[in-house]
């Protein structure tokens, strides 16, 4: 049984390609979790976000209304009264 160059080089690429293989299915198995990580994180942070916009939104709600009982009270204040019966 003969070993020619040509058999051992085509055993190494075969080796050599296995190896690449399984390191690139490593790789993108990491890539992939990374993904799946990055996929929660920007939900949770959107989930935030709407949070924050609906607080603000209720914060800036309250302090027009706020501002209209200001200026209605000031509008009251102005009125003159009426005259009062005896």
């Amino acid at each position: 049984m003969e070993f020619s160059t040509i058999n051992i080089l085509q055993l190494f690429i075969i080796i050599i390609l296995t190896v690449v293989g399984w390191g690139v299915r490593g790789i993108w198995s990491t890539i992939k979790g990374f993904d799946t990580k990055l996929d929660h994180l920007r939900a949770e942070i959107k989930e935030e976000l709407k949070e924050y916009m609906r607080q603000e939104t209720c914060r800036a709600h309250r302090e027009a209304i706020e501002k209209q009982f200001i200026e209605l009270r000031m509008a009251q204040r102005k009125k003159p009264l009426p005259p009062e019966e005896d």
